[in-house]
């Protein structure tokens, strides 16, 4: 004779079960609790219409819920957290506001404007670098073809040069190129000035005493820059390549071609102390550090939003930027730490002196800032 199913059922200690399992006794409160509250043939009783002795059942057999204790150590851990975060944003606000800082105007030198021309006006500033052993800024200005040579301690004018000597005004002050179409330049340590012609593929060079030193062929670059030893670094934003000369034009070295995504076709470059070359990248939108040798040193991100097309100059362990459209100054270390934000309103090209002391080409002239903490 078959055994029935309580029969078959192996026994079990009370309150345990196999896993998935529910125990014997609390199936059976259930399942008494099921029959009171659903008659036979499966009908619902609304809870209005039950009788009070069915309510009561169902109640009883109801199992009560498992209570659980918090544990203090999960309070702990959710004080510290909190107590980390609030700690990061108060840093984080903290380094925010030790970096704003504003631009004082110390004076205004030159003069800007368009046609006609005068000596001493400039138009379109390609690059502005300061020889700081003799204390002169010498602005390239790639609309009036010519070198504008100022004093930055008297801030009065020096003179005007083009290729042929001290620049000519033409006719009635327009604008006469004489085979002499600057776009920009930078300083050697000697006070030797570079300067880049891409109409004509050459570098002319101009000694301390304004005097063409010489002139020689190179590629149709878009930006050049000179370290403190001499060495000449072109960019071709066309092949994404930075050519290394010597002094006299000789070739040295080539590299960037696979570490610079799109430095842009006015890309922008600066050396600093140690020959070191910071090159600005728009399309990785960083600036990237190459070593003399053309090793790719490091990169960081500038904060400029959008990052538009900024200017660089390095000095003194720091690098300064601007961006014109966003119109702010950013200086940070060469490790890509960020010191200052200095707002200004619509910055041209930029240079800095061996005093910290900061030039903007803008609106009326070439504006000398000192930077002086906002807070």
């Amino acid at each position: 004779m078959a055994k029935s199913r309580e029969e078959k059922a192996p026994a079990s200690s009370p309150g345990k079960s196999k896993a998935g399992r529910v125990p014997r006794i609390e199936k059976a409160k259930i399942d008494e609790t099921k029959a009171a509250v659903q008659p036979a043939g499966g009908s619902t009783v609304p809870l209005a219409e039950m009788p009070e002795s069915t309510k009561e059942t169902a109640a009883k057999n109801i199992p009560a819920p498992i209570k659980t204790k918090k544990r203090w150590w999960t309070q702990a851990v959710i004080a510290i957290i909190l107590v980390l975060v609030a700690a990061e944003v108060f840093v984080v606000l903290k380094n925010k506001i030790a970096r704003q800082g504003k631009l004082e105007l110390v004076r205004v030198i030159g003069e800007r404007g368009g046609p006609p021309e005068k000596i001493g006006k400039f138009w379109g500033a390609g690059r502005i670098r300061i020889d700081d052993a003799r204390k002169r800024l010498c602005l390239v200005d790639s609309c009036y073809y010519k070198l504008i040579y100022w004093d930055i301690q008297e801030g009065t004018h020096l003179i005007d040069l083009d290729k042929e000597g001290p620049h000519q005004l033409g006719s009635q002050g327009k604008p006469v190129k004489k085979k002499f179409a600057p776009l920009n330049g930078d300083f050697d340590g000697e006070g030797n000035m570079y300067v880049l012609d891409r109409d004509h593929s050459e570098v002319t060079v101009f000694s301390p005493d304004f005097k063409i030193q010489g002139v020689w062929k190179t590629i149709r670059g878009d930006t050049i820059a000179v370290d403190p030893s001499g060495k000449i670094y072109i960019l071709d934003g066309g092949t994404m390549e930075i050519i290394q000369y010597s002094t006299e034009g000789k070739e040295l070295n080539r590299f960037g071609k696979n570490v610079l995504v799109n430095p842009g076709s006015m890309g922008r470059m600066a050396t600093d102390e140690s020959g070191n070359l910071y090159v600005v990248d728009r399309g990785s939108k960083k600036v990237v550090v190459f070593s003399s040798e053309g090793k790719a040193l490091r990169k960081f991100s500038a904060e400029f939003k959008p990052f538009g097309s900024p200017g660089i100059d390095v000095k003194d362990g720091k690098i300064y930027m601007f961006e014109h459209n966003n119109q702010r100054v950013l200086v940070y270390t060469t490790k890509g730490k960020l010191i200052w934000d200095l707002p200004v309103a619509y910055p041209g090209v930029i240079a800095v002196d061996a005093d910290g002391l900061v030039y903007l080409s803008g609106a009326g002239g070439i504006h000398q800032y000192r930077i002086l903490k906002r807070f």
